[in-house]
């Protein structure tokens, strides 16, 4: 039997016991039975049949079965060359791994296989374990000693171990495809046992890595190549292969959550920290800039080379260190980036301030921005007249600010709102009336400022503003007031706007804040179907119900006889079909159209009435009539003739249809008047407006304490409905529910409610019990 090369002898013995087994003798089949030798130790009968078999029959006579059997024949020892072969095996395998190690090439891997698995087939395996464990060991003990050196000199130690690595890993994976056998069958399916692997890897781990002589000096090496990475190079990071691989090499020697994390986070947390320290000189917009880019640079990093979970520590610490520890500082920035309207500058500034969870530090900043800015337009009451529209454009550039800033959150919306409420009623119902006659100076007839769509979508941005005027109930006074006149003297720009703002503020204050003003509008058209079935075409009478319409005093004038006629078949007209009415004639707000002839042509006169009377009494006549004359046949007191005669005598000189002597703007009751011969103007119809006089203070404050008197009665009114549903509440109870109840039209001083609250006791609505009010019925 040959046992050249490297096969196992053992399967050659075996190979031989099974030709001999395949040459047994066979005995053939004969008629007689026989007995099995019962003297032989090893008799096998390979039919398993106790009793003789049936034979079987050939040319008609009946043949038994014969038995086969083995003899044990006893083997070989072959121990001595079994023993000889698995040394000349280790050997080999001995210098194989020392060539691999010393980087050396080798040849015959499919026989160094073979010998390792014939070895630990022979049992050896522990033997083999044991080899390649102790030439590992050894080798890598022996390559420290250069790595060592490269840790302390200036020799990169990360270049050093990364090469090491690489050159061991190629060594491992040598060593592993040819005790592959031994790896897969002994060392990963014995509990206790390590695989080639994870030894190499535990080896590298302890013997390089974490040995005290390079630890600290890799360690440093490689934070230092981080810190490089993190430098700007053309807005982008360098490129890292080399840090990838360490990475990866930390990740294969498990030392990635233990080792390098904990230094890196820490690293990390200091290098921010002293970036964070170096911004503080640096403007806000500058420092947000930065912030954002060294965010997206670190998470590019983090892609790149990291963990997620490493990613997401080290963007915490990024955000703590540069926007955390700074949001007071950020935000101080706030004012000066709005006041250049930087809406992308805000935008980012709240994005960056909501990744730490200090986004109220802005909306305190914008609430105080608008807040203040609000109160310096409201304060200066020299700029009363250009108050709304400033509030108009400053709102808009709110909303625009909050939308394309903060996408309208809900923290931001509410804090415009409360501060626009604030602001707006810090000076009492001023804002109220100045808001009025805003509206009036829009919708007035001859505003050629905007047209039908523009008055829309004036409507609808004073509506912005009116919603955080506590004092509706002063605005409606005067809005009612000036709408009183448009209405009545034809002098609205758009009847349309008029409905469309009407229904606005139906929509903001509800119907009850609505009723009248509608019912003015009702009386007008009202009045004008009348006017379409009276006879006299010429006159054209508005009846006014007194609930809704502003409080008129009589203006005492002789009226000639021909119009008194007039006046006295309508009054006919209206009362026979609303049997039980009363007229009460207001001449002051009445007006009318003259044709009159000049010398230089034919014109028709739109003027007010009292205007039209005087302009009457020079009708056919050339004379020159006096002051005084003037005033008995009128019968207008001397503030409204003197106004009267001014519009008609000393205004545009296009408009003089008279002549006053002496000339002069004033006029007393020594002028004389004469009709203007040389009158004329470009226009067939000429409207000369009556000179208005300006709203005095006592007849402004007139207007405030009607609006107090009504506020007394809604008080009194909400009070005793309140009670009527309670029957009882305490004091404070009944003040918040009254509160509550009118705010709609003005929210009410609680010493106003007190009063009321006195005045229904002193009437027996209300009694007091402690410190609690009964409902008496």
């Amino acid at each position: 039997m040959s046992t050249g090369g490297l096969a196992s002898p053992k399967r050659r013995a075996s190979s031989n016991s099974s030709q001999k087994q395949q040459t047994t003798l066979l005995e053939a089949f004969s008629n007689s039975k026989k007995k099995p030798r019962t003297d032989s130790p090893m008799l096998i009968d390979l039919t398993k049949t106790p009793a003789s078999p049936t034979g079987r029959t050939i040319g008609g006579q009946r043949l038994s079965v014969k038995k086969l059997t083995i003899r044990n024949h006893k083997p070989r020892d072959t121990s001595g060359r079994e023993a000889e072969y698995y040394e000349n095996t280790f050997r080999k395998l001995d210098n194989a791994l020392d060539l691999i190690l010393s980087g050396g090439k080798i040849h015959g891997l499919q026989d160094l296989y073979k010998g390792c698995e014939n070895l630990v087939r022979g049992g050896q395996a522990d033997r083999c374990a044991k080899m390649a464990t102790d030439k590992m060991n050894k080798h890598i003990k022996e390559s420290r000693i250069s790595l060592i050196q490269a840790a302390s000199s200036r020799d990169s130690p990360v270049n050093a171990v990364m090469v090491y690595w690489r050159s061991w890993s190629r060594q491992i994976a040598m060593i592993r495809s040819i005790l592959f056998y031994l790896d897969r069958t002994y060392l990963l399916s014995n509990a206790g046992r390590t695989s080639l692997v994870d030894t190499s890897t535990a080896l590298f781990r302890t013997e390089v890595v974490l040995h005290s002589e390079i630890k600290s000096a890799l360690i440093s090496d490689l934070m230092s190549s981080f810190d490089e990475c993190r430098t700007l190079q053309n807005g982008k990071y360098r490129q890292s292969t080399q840090l990838a691989e360490v990475m990866q090499m930390l990740t294969s020697v498990k030392l990635y959550d233990s080792f390098f994390e904990p230094y890196f986070l820490q690293h990390s947390e200091k290098f921010f920290q002293a970036q964070s320290d170096q911004s503080h000189d640096c403007a806000t917009t500058d420092r947000l800039d930065l912030i954002s880019s060294r965010l997206t640079m670190e998470a590019e990093l983090g892609d790149r080379l990291l963990r997620p979970v490493t990613k997401n520590a080290l963007l915490d610490i990024v955000k703590k260190q540069l926007i955390k520890s700074n949001s007071q500082e950020i935000v101080s920035g706030f004012d000066t980036i709005i006041e250049m309207r930087d809406a992308a500058r805000l935008r980012q500034m709240h994005d960056l301030l909501s990744l730490v969870d200090d986004i109220a530090l802005m909306r305190n900043a914008y609430a105080d921005y608008v807040k203040k800015t609000g109160l310096e337009i409201l304060s200066d009451k020299e700029n009363d007249k250009t108050m709304v529209e400033s509030l108009l454009k400053f709102k808009e550039e709110m909303d625009k600010v909050l939308e394309e800033s903060f996408a309208s959150e809900d923290l931001f919306s509410k804090a415009l709102r409360d501060q626009f409420s604030a602001f707006i009623n810090s000076r009492g119902d001023v804002p109220a009336e100045i808001m009025a006659k805003f509206i009036d100076s829009v919708l007035r007839s001859g505003n050629k400022k905007f047209d039908e769509n523009d008055l829309e979508r004036q409507m609808s941005r004073l509506m912005d503003i009116f919603r955080f005027i506590a004092s509706k109930d002063v605005f409606e006074a005067f809005y009612k007031k000036d709408l009183a006149k448009r209405l009545l003297l034809n002098k609205s720009a758009s009847a349309d706007a008029e409905r469309s703002l009407l229904a606005k503020l139906k929509v903001e204050c509800g119907a009850g804040f609505t009723q009248k003003l509608e019912g003015m509008f009702k009386d007008i058209d009202i009045s004008r179907d009348y006017g379409k079935n009276f006879s006299n075409k010429s006159l054209e009478v508005f009846v006014l119900s007194q609930g809704s319409w502003p409080t008129y005093p009589e203006v005492k004038v002789q009226i000639p006889e021909q119009m008194t006629q007039s006046l006295q078949e309508y009054q006919d007209y209206y009362l026979k079909s609303n049997n039980g009415r009363k007229l009460m004639w207001r001449h002051s707000l009445g007006h009318c159209q003259i044709k009159a002839s000049f010398p230089k042509g034919d014109k028709e006169l739109m003027v007010s009435l009292f205007q039209g009377l005087v302009i009457l009494l020079f009708n056919g006549s050339e004379e020159s009539l006096d002051y005084n004359s003037i005033k008995a046949s009128t019968g207008l007191d001397d503030k409204e003739l003197i106004r009267t005669l001014q519009s008609l005598a000393c205004g545009k000189p296009e408009n003089r249809v008279l002549v006053k002597n002496p000339r002069g703007k004033d006029v007393k009751d020594t002028d004389t008047f004469k009709v203007n011969d040389s009158f004329q103007n470009p226009k067939k119809i000429v409207k000369i407006n009556q000179i208005q006089m300006k709203e005095t203070a006592e007849e402004n404050q007139a207007t405030h304490d009607r609006v107090i008197q009504d506020r007394s009665f809604e008080i009194q009114a909400a009070i005793i409905r309140i009670m009527k549903s309670a029957k009882k509440k305490t004091h404070a109870e009944l003040i918040a529910t009254t509160i509550d109840t009118v705010k709609g039209r003005g929210v009410p001083n609680i010493p106003d409610i007190k009063k009321a609250i006195e005045k229904l006791l002193d009437r027996e609505y209300l009694s007091r019990h402690d410190n609690e009010y009964h409902y008496e019925a």
